[in-house]
């Protein structure tokens, strides 16, 4: 159960998760490493689960570099709690789902545009 509520969370990335508002009001107040975290989730206007594919799909907003750093930084950090339900997803013969970003219609594997910008 843990591990599929962990995938939930991962898949809630978006702007519904912390008003835009708040990061206006109080933003110089909250720590630097919070801070980035949530302006990435301004660059996500949601997020959907594809149990076929096994894929959490950041939907971003029009205007949203996918190479933004913040961005980058959700990727991987969306990444992270995905892989650690790797264990208790493979006792049942599963495995946990990738992330992807979708804009414009257009579905970019992050790993693919990150690996790009570093000349890999």
């Amino acid at each position: 159960m843990g591990a599929f509520l962990r995938i939930s969370d991962a898949a809630d990335a978006g702007r519904g998760r912390t008003p835009v508002v708040l990061l206006e009001r109080w933003g110089e107040h909250i720590p630097e490493v919070s801070r980035a975290h949530w302006l990435a989730h301004g660059l996500v206007v949601g997020s959907t689960l594809d149990p076929v594919t096994r894929q959490v799909v950041f939907h971003l907003d029009r205007s949203a570099d996918p190479r933004d750093h913040n961005l980058r930084d959700l990727y991987i950090a969306t990444t992270e709690d995905l892989e650690s339900t790797r264990s208790v997803l493979m006792v049942a013969s599963l495995a946990p789902p990738i992330v992807c970003y979708e804009q414009h219609g257009q579905y970019l594997l992050p790993a693919l545009v990150y690996a790009k910008e570093s000349g890999a």
